[in-house]
């Protein structure tokens, strides 16, 4: 487990020193709303 959080540690740094880290969270964000409203469609769809 310890190994683990090393492994996630040290991806979160390359992360941090590329470029695409700037980008990432307004990414992720996007894909979160994506996915609420598909899931509110689907919602609505069953009643």
């Amino acid at each position: 487990m310890k190994s683990f959080f090393h492994w996630r540690a040290y991806l979160q740094r390359l992360l941090l020193d590329s470029p695409i880290s700037s980008e990432h969270p307004k990414k992720k964000k996007e894909i979160k709303f994506i996915n609420k409203k598909d899931l509110n469609h689907i919602f609505y769809k069953d009643k």
